[in-house]
């Protein structure tokens, strides 16, 4: 199981700024929980390199888990992506292929 953390964020901001917090108990969605990413120094050099692939087919990158519970780098990417390195700061990278993502308008406010 993986934890996804995306990045949407402008890459001049902080490692907290990025992250951000959400308040009370996650929902129960029936998965199991799963510790959330650390955040060493290590894991942010990282995150920081890998969001420079975004473009050329790399939809988004985010920090993960790995199955035995080690971080790594989550890219999601096309099939046709360009080949992406298998580590990046020492960390291994997870492709998941994926349709491109795109980022809904905000609908129209209600007029009162």
């Amino acid at each position: 199981m993986w934890t996804i953390h995306p990045v949407a964020h402008p890459p001049d901001a902080t490692y907290s700024e990025q992250m951000g917090t959400i308040p009370g108990p996650p929902p129960d969605d029936g998965l199991s929980p799963v510790p959330a990413v650390s955040g060493t120094e290590q894991e942010q050099a990282a995150l920081a390199d890998a969001s420079t692939w975004v473009g050329g087919g790399v939809s988004a990158v985010g920090l993960g888990q790995t199955d035995d519970g080690e971080p790594c780098v989550v890219v999601y990417a096309s099939a046709d992506a360009r080949d992406l390195p298998a580590e990046v700061n020492g960390l291994p990278v997870h492709v998941i292929v994926s349709d491109p993502i795109q980022a809904l308008d905000e609908p129209d406010s209600p007029q009162a």
